[in-house]
């Protein structure tokens, strides 16, 4: 007896742990299932941090609703700084993305990439790989 006790003990506690995995998991994502970090929004801030340690590359993609995807790729040089990249990230979203969205550099090494025009579909920013050494960003929806 006393070890069916046990058995069933652990089973409750298990049962407990895996509804809060479950709840947890949800709470990451939102009613549609897509990743908050990646929902849509209108603008997006990019705030880097670090000087880079290595020759590499930061690849962004662009993804408005109901468009094609747009590849942003920001090259890094060994012992750039974090404003230095953000000059950098500029220049790349400009070339990329054209005159259909703003691009602007605060005086920090912080970059906002927003819509031009209410009309233009709200957009994802997702960061693909990050291959220089050490740069960091930390990026939010506006």
């Amino acid at each position: 007896m006393p070890i069916r006790r046990a058995i069933a003990d652990r089973l409750k506690a298990g049962g407990v742990l895996l509804a809060l995995l479950i709840i947890a998991g949800c709470s990451m994502f939102s009613d549609d299932g897509v990743p908050r970090s990646q929902r849509p929004s209108n603008g997006w801030q990019i705030e880097f941090s670090e000087t880079a340690q290595s020759d590499g590359s930061i690849e962004f993609l662009v993804a408005p609703v109901g468009a094609g995807s747009i590849a942003v790729s920001v090259p890094v040089g060994a012992n750039q700084t974090d404003n230095e990249i953000a000059s950098t990230a500029r220049g790349a979203f400009e070339s990329a993305l054209g005159d259909a969205y703003k691009v602007r550099k605060d005086h920090d090494a912080t970059l906002h990439v927003s819509k031009v025009t209410q009309q233009q579909p709200d957009f994802a920013l997702t960061v693909v790989r990050i291959t220089a050494q050490n740069v960091k960003l930390d990026l939010d929806r506006e």
